[in-house]
């Protein structure tokens, strides 16, 4: 199942709705949300189908974003970051908690994809993650993340950096929650592999 027709067939119509009745969608305003809920992905998919192409990637993209969410190691990642995990409790399912986070909390979305980036990430060969003693404080004051991100640049070389510093909770393997502060670093500068010489 492609990731929009997860959206469509799995998030409840009250909050689809929430979402493409937003004028950058460009879903036509005469689209008839009175048909039953289980019936929408049909003129959902139609009406998207007839949209200009940047419109439809826009959708597909979103569609990704929200299903990547969706699943237990996505969910976790939401709560984590949620500012009152208690509210998501109250949502129909796990594609309207996510889609409602997308919606509601852009910046806690964007976490949440960072903290599931991490998680399954952190270990692999093709990541670098580390960890500081417990206790230490995280500076994020303008000049503080100011030094930080031209350290970044001057230590490997990146043309642009930015770093995003937000706290979340975590769960050990023995059931118990710990607050930690991830700091995410995003860089473009050179290739890390370099081609072979023909020989």
């Amino acid at each position: 199942m492609t990731a929009l027709s997860a959206l469509l067939r799995k998030t409840p119509g009250e909050a689809l709705r929430e979402y493409f009745d937003r004028p950058e969608i460009g879903l036509p305003t005469d689209f008839d949300w009175t048909v039953p809920e289980e019936q929408l992905p049909g003129p959902l998919k139609g009406a998207i189908e007839d949209m200009s192409r940047r419109q439809r990637d826009r959708i597909l993209n979103d569609a990704e974003r929200v299903t990547g969410l969706a699943d237990e190691p996505g969910q976790a990642a939401l709560y984590s970051v949620a500012d009152d995990p208690a509210s998501l409790d109250g949502l129909a399912n796990p594609h309207a908690r996510a889609l409602w986070m997308f919606l509601n909390a852009q910046d806690h979305f964007r976490h949440a994809e960072e903290v599931r980036f991490a998680e399954d990430q952190r270990r692999g060969r093709m990541w670098a993650g580390y960890m500081t003693e417990p206790g230490h404080d995280v500076q994020r004051d303008a000049a503080a993340r100011h030094a930080f991100v031209s350290a970044i640049k001057e230590f490997s070389g990146a043309a642009h950096a930015h770093v995003d510093i937000f706290d979340r909770v975590r769960t050990t393997h023995e059931g118990d929650e710990c607050d930690l502060v991830q700091v995410t670093i995003y860089r473009e500068g050179r290739p890390d592999d370099r081609p072979k010489r023909p020989s």
